[in-house]
């Protein structure tokens, strides 16, 4: 399924991309995976051959067959000269791909948060979730990026949602250990007692892991003490029974 514009654009050749280009060569021709040339450029980081295909009207929305457009591979790379070609150049920011991820997701789950501002800029949607229900600020939260769940709540996005287990990004800050996204969660007014799909609130997961500095962060932000899980412990209990 290759053409030569195919793998011109792979293997980085701008002046053969320029001439086939010239030449009238299809620059929307895809391969068996649904990959165009300007994906393809896209996924070497071949910047000036990327802007070549923008400017002769290459589809910069075409998916692959996962679902993966130019600027959702271009986030995930943390290729940000690309990601501003794609956007100058109309790419549709919300395009998921087959596993619901945006490029805002991926790029906020990878920690690039100079992209993460960019789609921000752009009007990127903060709040749609990938198939297990995360959202960017969830995955950002888990992973201690704290820039980028900085830019997520400066932007308005929704700070109480729960993926598909009832994690809420304070939930999953709290139980991953991060004191710095804590902070800023509990200071963009999220409920500090909403339980995941076990009845443990962020206090519980905290107390459980030890993590004394967030306890006592949750605690001054009136988390409830004595909220028991389904099975019956309160934190205190938990804690005692872990030795912390």
């Amino acid at each position: 399924g290759q053409t030569p514009l195919l793998a011109a654009s792979l293997e980085g050749h701008s002046t053969i991309v320029e001439m086939l280009v010239n030449a009238n060569a299809d620059v929307n021709i895809a391969n068996n995976d649904d990959r165009t040339p300007i994906f393809m450029a896209t996924m070497r980081g071949h910047s000036t051959i990327v802007e070549m295909l923008a400017n002769a009207n290459a589809n910069v929305n075409m998916a692959s067959t996962y679902g993966a457009t130019p600027l959702y591979t271009a986030s995930r790379r943390g290729d940000s000269i690309i990601v501003e070609m794609l956007v100058n150049a109309n790419a549709d920011v919300n395009i998921f791909t087959r596993a619901n991820m945006t490029p805002l997701f991926i790029s906020s789950q990878e920690g690039h948060a100079t992209i993460v501002q960019m789609l921000v800029n752009s009007n990127a949607d903060l709040n749609i979730a990938d198939k297990y229900g995360d959202t960017p600020l969830n995955v950002a939260s888990s992973r201690g990026h704290s820039t980028i769940v900085e830019i997520l709540v400066n932007a308005n996005a929704d700070v109480n949602i729960a993926n598909d287990d009832g994690e809420t990004p304070l939930y999953i800050a709290s139980q991953k250990g991060h004191p710095t996204i804590v902070e800023m969660l509990v200071n963009a007014n999220a409920d500090v007692n909403i339980p995941e799909e076990y009845g443990l609130t962020p206090l519980f997961a905290a107390s459980s892991r030890g993590h004394t500095n967030i306890v006592e962060m949750l605690v001054n932000a009136n988390a409830d003490v004595n909220n028991a899980d389904r099975y019956g412990p309160s934190p205190l209990y938990i804690a005692c029974s872990g030795g912390h």
